[in-house]
């Protein structure tokens, strides 16, 4: 059975109908937030070490409510973490996402997390 091919943007890993509504860079990458009308999407990607394996992670949830937390996070990830959905009609969202160098060894300064936002 062959293997999903990766994305080749941000956009194209959330999938149809989603637009960037925001993103917040990091030293290593960028993190990005989708909107297509009913779902946000993260997606964290990679700027620096692509196509070297790296700590990446991406995740979304409802504000202040870490139970609602989807993530996508590993060790090995050579583009990007992601994408990560969630229906949040009429609240807020937090958003974030990491982006390390080779050696699995992190640092605070390049993981990022929002506030609470994007509400509606």
């Amino acid at each position: 059975m062959p293997l999903a091919s990766a994305a080749s943007t941000p956009a194209e890993a959330c999938g149809s109908g989603f637009r960037e509504i925001d993103h917040h860079d990091l030293p290593l990458g960028t993190v990005y937030l989708f909107y297509n009308g009913s779902d946000n999407c993260v997606v964290t990607w990679k700027n620096s070490y692509s196509g070297t394996p790296t700590i990446v992670s991406a995740g979304i949830q409802l504000a202040d409510q870490p139970s609602t937390k989807v993530s996508d996070s590993g060790s090995d990830y050579k583009y990007y973490a992601g994408p990560v959905k969630i229906s949040a009609g009429g609240k807020c969202i937090q958003w974030d996402g990491e982006a390390q160098k080779p050696g699995n060894v992190a640092t605070i300064d390049n993981y990022w997390k929002s506030g609470s936002s994007h509400c509606g």
